[in-house]
């Protein structure tokens, strides 16, 4: 029972984590090209945009040197490297979910409910072709399989996967984007402002929040945990 609750809860954060991370980086990729429209009218023409600025160091207090460049996401790397040993435990798993949602055990199902097994065993056999424990572990979890026997140091691969998308979901969040899509309009006015003196060109003031209000940059993305995104008008200064 105490394995069952544990792996649930841990299963349960990476689910959060994991959609945390698909939202930030939308918000990200909206925010780029709000941001990348005003710096095209505040600045002369010719000056790099944000992102195509030489930068030696990724975590540069700089924000007009910064990549913007995001780290991969869960989808494009393993952060848990799965061990040889692993293989008889995500083949145990994996049978115990293909008796679930193999289509030749649930032909008398709804034709909606054997689609949605139906995909469930295709991206759990996929997952078994990829030897990756965690995801096989979260599709089980999902189907409400008895997966109480899972030794517990798969438990600590759980945990160190946790870990490691929660550290990722950090290093989104310092991309700059992703900071300029929360900053209220003052803020977004004083980084436009160092960005100019950064750079050596003489941008007025009220030109940049003249810029920010006519393309709508007074208003701030902001993201809420599993919903989508939102926008909220601040008041102008």
């Amino acid at each position: 029972m105490k394995n069952r609750d544990e792996i649930s809860a841990t299963l349960a954060d990476l689910s959060r984590v994991r959609i945390e991370i698909k939202e930030a980086k939308s918000i990200i990729e909206s925010s780029r090209i709000d941001f990348q429209r005003s710096f095209l009218k505040i600045f002369p023409p010719g000056t790099k945009l944000i992102g195509e600025q030489d930068s030696k160091s990724k975590n540069s207090q700089n924000p007009g040197h910064t990549t913007g460049a995001l780290p991969p996401s869960p989808e494009e790397e393993d952060p848990v490297k799965i061990k040889k040993s692993d293989d008889k435990v995500i083949k145990k798993i994996y049978r115990k979910i293909a008796l679930k949602t193999h289509p030749d055990k649930n032909s008398d199902k709804e034709d909606s409910e054997k689609f949605d097994l139906m995909q469930k065993y295709q991206d759990a056999t996929e997952m078994y072709k990829r030897n990756r424990l965690v995801e096989i572990l979260e599709i089980a979890h999902n189907l409400e399989i008895d997966i109480s026997d899972v030794p517990v140091s798969k438990i600590k691969s759980l945990k160190k996967e946790l870990r490691l998308r929660s550290e990722m979901l950090e290093e989104i969040k310092s991309n700059f984007f992703y900071i300029w899509s929360q900053s209220d309009f003052e803020k977004r006015c004083n980084t436009i402002f160092k960005i100019a003196r950064d750079l050596n060109i003489d941008v007025e003031e009220e030109k940049i929040k003249l810029v920010l209000r006519k393309t709508g940059l007074e208003r701030t993305t902001v993201a809420h945990p599993g919903s989508h995104m939102k926008r909220i008008k601040n008041i102008p200064m």
